[in-house]
Formats: structure tokens, sequence, C-alpha cells
């Protein structure tokens, strides 16, 4: 009896190993940084060229003509959604820069230091920096997304970037513009103490067609993060909650109002440098290696070129889209393999244990005849 019902056990763990496997979200905290501050020197569109609105959950977001979009209240709506998601599933969570959906009211620029000692003392096992990229002094072409990790030294960080790379790049099909490395601090892992730690660059707020629909866009935002989540599950090998895609997506009050907007317009002229942040007046007067900026040459804007991009754009989509089928059909595959190994072990199992039985049952008999 104890042989059979040990056999049944171990045929169980064979047939479900996912299920008795898998992590707890519990077990690990989640360090999410929005990158810069509400008030940083230069890290902000310029002027819109007209008034753009978005709608998401029942919440607006205006920037009227003329006015300016923070990057840091971008990153801190990404960063929250992301917190709440991941909270949701039942991740430790720890903010960092930021506590709530409104970034326009996050006091000060935390320095690189600091930032890192909260991420370091909440003992995280991956951090992600949310960022928008910039670039030159006046709109451009400039655009895409990318993920940063540590220069040569980035631990697991690349293998969380290559799963979550492609899962952004499906949320509104944005150029690929891969997973890099630089010496930027917060992906520094001897300093965050993390197994991965990640910068993201979501869009580029200097694009004017990315910083009016993507930038400033709550719904982009909660889209995001719904796929960061994912990525994040996925790599420590925890059950992705659908359900848990629900949460956050809009702000508990409205951003901003357009006085306010107007109040919080940046003085070019006396900051005197160029609107990647490099400057000197920067609140954390960081090198510009590690200020999450990507410097390469400006992109041509004729038609050409553009169309160009936009064919490269299509088909590295479609050839993430393929690779992520086929990854889908191999993991469908292995599934169905394991589901028939199982079943046939149940059946040896139930065999052994029937021929245990009726093979006990005639020796009993023959001794009775003998006796």
């Amino acid at each position: 009896m104890k042989r059979s019902l040990l056999l049944l056990v171990l045929t169980v763990v064979f047939c479900c190993p996912k299920v008795l496997w898998a992590a707890n979200a519990g077990d690990f905290t989640i360090a999410i940084d929005a990158g810069h501050g509400a008030q940083t020197a230069g890290k902000r569109t310029f002027p819109f060229t007209h008034t753009v609105t978005h709608t998401y959950n029942g919440y607006t977001v205006t920037v009227n003509q003329g006015e300016e979009f923070r990057e840091h209240i971008g990153n801190a709506g990404i960063a929250e959604n992301l917190a709440q998601i991941l909270t949701a599933i039942g991740f430790k969570v720890v903010r960092v820069a930021f506590n709530d959906m409104n970034g326009a009211d996050d006091a000060g620029d935390p320095g690189l230091n600091d930032r890192l000692a909260a991420i370091r003392n909440a003992g995280a096992v991956v951090s992600v920096s949310c960022h928008h990229d910039a670039f030159g002094n006046g709109w451009n072409s400039a655009k895409g997304l990318s993920i940063w990790v540590w220069n040569g030294g980035g631990g697991e960080s690349r293998r969380l970037a290559d799963i979550m790379l492609p899962k952004l790049i499906a949320v509104r099909g944005q150029q690929n513009r891969g997973v890099r490395e630089n010496v930027f601090a917060l992906c520094d892992l001897g300093r965050s103490h993390c197994r991965a730690s990640i910068l993201i660059e979501h869009a580029f707020m200097t694009n004017e067609d990315e910083a009016h629909n993507l930038v400033c866009n709550p719904e982009v935002w909660h889209a995001y993060a719904v796929a960061e989540a994912q990525a994040i599950c996925e790599f420590l090998g925890v059950p992705f909650n659908e359900n848990a895609a629900a949460a956050g997506g809009a702000p508990a009050a409205p951003l901003f109002s357009d006085e306010e907007m107007r109040e919080m317009g940046w003085d070019r002229n006396a900051a005197s440098g160029p609107t990647d942040g490099s400057n000197e007046v920067d609140m954390d007067e960081v090198p510009k290696s590690e200020m999450g900026i990507t410097l390469e040459p400006p992109q041509k804007e004729e038609d050409a070129a553009a169309a160009n991009e936009k064919l490269i754009a299509q088909k590295e989509a479609k050839a993430a889209s393929k690779k992520a089928k086929a990854r889908a059909r191999r993991k469908n595959n292995n599934a169905a393999i394991l589901t028939v190994l199982g079943l046939v072990g149940i059946a040896a199992v139930a065999g052994f244990i029937m021929m245990q039985n009726n093979g006990g049952g005639r020796k009993t008999k023959r001794r009775s005849q003998r006796w």
C-alpha cells in the first residue's frame, strides 16, 4: 500500500510540475523607480503645437497648445500602474521617487544614491526604472522604445529585458531600439543588489507623434505596465493573474489643471541647455553617461527614410510575433507531451496496483487449499 501511494504521488508531481513548482509572488519584492523629478530641468517635451487630450477610465489628461509635458508625470503614471498590478498579483512593491499616479506633486528629484539605497534596503530582486527618451533641441524624428542593462555585467538583467521588450513593442507597434548596454547607475547590480535591474526608455518625448500619443496618454501607461508585469512574472516563474491587469489605469484625481501646467513652464533660456537634461542645472547633477539619455546622431526626416523606418519596424514586429507564436507552440506541445506522459504514468500505476491485488488474492487461495 505504501509503495502504491508513493508511486501515485510521484506520478502527480510528474504530471503537474507547473502547479507544484510555481513560485509564490509574495516571496519577491519589486522596486519601481519613476525617473527624474517633476521640476527637473530639461526633462519635458517641447511646447505642444496643438492641444492634445486623452481620456481613459473616466479621467482626462489635457496638454494645451504651448504647454510642455514633464517626463516625470509620464514616468510616474507607468510606475504607479505597474505597482498596482504587481500588488494585485501578490508581489511586495517598493515605490522609488513617487507615491501615487500624480507625478506632478512629487517633491524634488532624489539623487541616484538615494534611489539605489531605497532599492537595496528593500531587498528587491528586480528593479525597473521608468523613463522617456529625448534627443535634440527641437521636435525631430528620433523615436522608439529601448531597454537598458549594465554594460558587460548585467547578471540576469538581459534575460528579463529580452522577455519584456517584445511585449512592450506589441503595445503600440513602436520602433524596436533593442536591448542596450550602458553604465546607468540604476542598472548597476553591484549597487542595487538585485538579480535584475533595467531602465526602460518608453518613447521619445522630443518626437511630436510619440509625445502627443504615447508620453501623455494614461491608456498607454497602463498598457505598458501590463506588459511589464507579464514579463516580470515570466522572469520569476510566477503565474500572471489576468484579473490583476484591471488594477491601476487612472489617477485618483485629475493629474493637473491648465493653470498648474502654465505655472510649471520651464524657462529654457535660464536653464541654458539642451532638452536631454544634461545641462549643469540638473537637480541630480550626474554625468551624461548616467542620465538614461540616448545620444545618437539625428535621423533624417525625408519621406523615403521615414518609409524605410516604418518598413523596418513592421518587419521587426512581424519577426517578434512569429517568434512569440513559435514559443507558444513549443510551450503547448511540451504541455501536451507532459500530460500524455502523466496519463500513461497514472495508467501504469493503476495497472500495477491491480496486478498486486490480483496476484495477492491468487496466492492466498492456493495457500488455503494446501492447508
